[in-house]
């Protein structure tokens, strides 16, 4: 979906009901944020934690999952909210998936960097390595100074 302010990717939807009348907007996380989507009318505090319990009480026919590697339990996740290993997301991947897809656009986590961003990155060393193999200090140099760039807009972005 496009972002009704700026045409980005959105991927905030807001469903509002008023006197019988349903609107639902569109919005980019950016745009969200300017227009104070975590107050005023929009006020929306939607986490993984407050959809726990719901989901959990809605599989109560089923047998209990328990993860093989720690032993955590679905019920005690629902409870908490947090995972105990890595051998979790494989034990409950059917409920996470689901849970997930609630929650935002898409279930797979795309990383902070975009994966062209990344593979610019490790083209650049390779080419950077070679450079400094042949001694070509100066290019070496421009080379580090774009891997930098690319690489600093992620830091920048996390202060």
């Amino acid at each position: 979906m496009k972002c009704e302010r700026c045409g980005g990717e959105a991927s905030i939807n807001i469903r509002s009901i008023s006197g019988g009348v349903s609107e639902e907007h569109w919005l980019c996380p950016q745009c969200a944020a300017q227009v104070g989507l975590h107050a005023g009318p929009f006020s929306i505090s939607i986490s993984l934690k407050d959809l726990l319990p719901s989901l959990a009480s809605s599989t109560c026919g089923e047998e209990e999952l328990t993860c093989p590697s720690c032993g955590l339990t679905w019920s005690r996740f629902a409870k908490t909210g947090l995972l105990g290993c890595g051998g979790c997301y494989d034990a409950f991947a059917r409920r996470l998936t689901h849970i997930i897809r609630r929650v935002q656009a898409g279930e797979f986590h795309r990383g902070r960097r975009p994966a062209e961003d990344r593979q610019e990155v490790e083209r650049l060393k390779e080419e950077l390595r070679r450079a400094l193999e042949e001694e070509a200090y100066e290019r070496a140099a421009v080379i580090r100074d774009r891997i930098r760039e690319i690489e600093g807009g992620d830091r920048d972005a996390c202060r």
